[in-house]
């Protein structure tokens, strides 16, 4: 939406040589709108629910982080800066091999 937004504001139109009306892009606004699209994936990245898995027990985090469950639906369920934590964490232990890695519905 907000990269939308940006979108518009750096068009223009303006004749060809033809006299033809055509849409330009100012091409300075670039960098603004590559910084909306990454607000925009990032807004919508943390809405996400996330699942953990281990390797290391072959099972899925349980919920708020407590014991290890093998059905999905009794997983616990983490928001995406939640999960990215565990996973720094986790996986700083292990360096071949990743401990945990995160899943997204």
């Amino acid at each position: 939406m907000l990269a939308q937004s940006v979108i518009n504001s750096m068009s223009f139109y303006m004749k060809d040589d033809k006299g033809k009306s055509i849409e330009a892009i100012n091409i300075k606004m670039l960098p603004r709108l590559k910084q909306a699209i990454i607000r925009e994936f990032e807004d919508e990245r943390e809405k996400r629910v996330w699942f953990i898995w281990s390797n290391q027990y072959n099972a899925w985090w349980g919920i708020k982080s407590r014991g290890y469950v093998t059905e999905r639906k009794k997983a616990g369920r983490y928001r995406y800066s939640e999960a990215l934590e565990i996973l720094r964490k986790e996986n700083s232990i292990v360096e071949d091999i990743p401990n945990v890695t995160m899943f997204r519905l």
